[in-house]
């Protein structure tokens, strides 16, 4: 018996992996699902473009997937991260694009002018302030912290002498020094690296950025800054 394959019907797989919550697979007025995370492998029949969406609680991601002969399969991934600055991207679409500010230090009454200095390189922002005040760098929107786990920071901090003098902040709303409607704030120490913010408490949209004194030679360079659920 011969078969023709040109009659038999179309057949491709589209292979998702997802962290958590539910997958969507779309083409037209075609879905299919899969809840839970872990991998979904979705037997379609249809030649085309699929939108592959994988959702949890009020944050999605989608790509898409394109199958045309009979029998293939696609592998594509989904995460939830959302940076705010990734290896000189300043991932305006979501940040706003990274903005500096003078700003008091605190209680500290000097009003001496700041000097700020914010070099964008090719996978770094380097930030820090000559001045004897405060000075300020952060995303100019403001971010929503809806489901979102922990914020991520991959970079340095520095100083001379006193760890206190540099900062990973978030505010509710900017006030006249760098300490005003804090809601999380981490010092700093020579040379940090990596760290995590747990923000599972927060609720609403804060600014999020950093603050430095100018004695000390405090200083942050930042190469990722990032949202995980």
């Amino acid at each position: 018996m011969i078969i023709n394959l040109g009659d038999a019907p179309f057949k491709a797989f589209i292979k998702v992996t997802y962290p958590k919550g539910t997958c969507t697979c779309t083409l037209g007025s075609t879905t299919y699902s899969h809840s839970g995370g872990g991998t979904a492998t979705f037997e379609v029949n249809k030649k085309g473009t699929w939108t592959i969406t994988a959702a949890y609680n009020s944050i999605s991601k989608s790509t898409t997937a394109s199958v045309s002969t009979r029998g293939e399969t696609k592998t594509v991934s989904l995460s939830y991260t959302t940076y705010l600055y990734k290896l000189g991207d300043e991932c305006k679409s979501v940040s706003g694009g990274w903005v500096t500010a003078a700003k008091k230090f605190a209680s500290d009454s000097n009003t001496n002018a700041a000097n700020i200095v914010c070099n964008r390189n090719s996978d770094n922002i380097y930030f820090t302030n000559k001045g004897a005040t405060g000075a300020i760098l952060y995303a100019k929107n403001k971010i929503s912290l809806k489901d979102i786990k922990t914020i991520k920071f991959k970079g340095t901090f520095g100083y001379t002498d006193d760890q206190y003098y540099v900062r990973f902040c978030i505010w509710s709303s900017f006030g006249s020094t760098t300490m005003d409607n804090l809601v999380v704030v981490r010092d700093g120490w020579k040379g940090l690296g990596d760290f995590s913010i747990d923000v599972s408490s927060l609720t609403g949209s804060y600014y999020i950025g950093f603050a430095v004194y100018g004695w000390e030679n405090s200083s942050v360079t930042m190469k990722q800054l990032y949202l995980e659920v």
